[in-house]
């Protein structure tokens, strides 16, 4: 008899004795918020040890004068974030041949301006690259004209174009840069002409 009234109790203790349900549900909670919070915790560890490169922007070389020397490098960044720097095509002007900045060419007058360059890159420059037109006064000039002669790694050489001087006067600008086969521009190169 003993027995069977403690079998009977038995459900009436354990319920009694354990938790209620409003006890179950906050434990739940607080281990969801918990599980969650470790969660982003372990994802901005990761980050943080395992940052991924920023991207920068590759800063486009101003105007300068023909008298100073202009060397143009792309910095890129690897997969491992490593800088690696592109010095295949890089251009340095040596002097202007003809026509120097500054000289008067009578309105709508032809001719032809010739520069001095380096190739200071480790890619030979063939009649594949290309002078083109960048910004400034045209003057009548061809937007892409091929370059006449093979430039060696380390060469220097000339590179021409002919123009046609605008019949008003005034002094005028243009700018030049050279590309490679692929269509990528590297260096610049100026016309300053004043027409009286």
């Amino acid at each position: 008899m003993k027995s069977r009234l403690f079998l009977l109790l038995l459900p009436a203790l354990l319920v009694a004795c354990g938790p209620s349900q409003a006890e179950l549900d906050a434990t739940l909670a607080a281990a969801q918020v918990h599980a969650v919070s470790t969660f982003a915790a372990q994802l901005t560890t990761a980050a943080e040890q395992n940052p991924s490169p920023t991207p920068t922007a590759t800063p486009q070389p101003s105007p300068t004068s023909e008298a100073t020397a202009e060397v143009q490098v792309t910095m890129t960044l690897s997969a491992t974030g490593a800088a690696t720097m592109d010095t295949c095509n890089i251009m340095i002007f040596k002097e202007d041949v003809t026509v120097p900045d500054g000289e008067e060419i009578a309105g709508g007058a032809t001719f032809t301006k010739t520069w001095t360059v380096e190739n200071a890159g480790t890619c030979n420059w063939s009649p594949a690259y290309q002078l083109l037109f960048s910004h400034g006064d045209r003057m009548d000039g061809a937007r892409t004209t091929q370059i006449q002669q093979t430039i060696l790694a380390g060469d220097a050489g000339n590179i021409s174009i002919l123009l046609r001087a605008p019949t008003a006067s005034g002094e005028y600008t243009g700018w030049w840069t050279l590309a490679s086969p692929l269509g990528e521009g590297f260096g610049h190169l100026s016309v300053v002409i004043i027409v009286p």
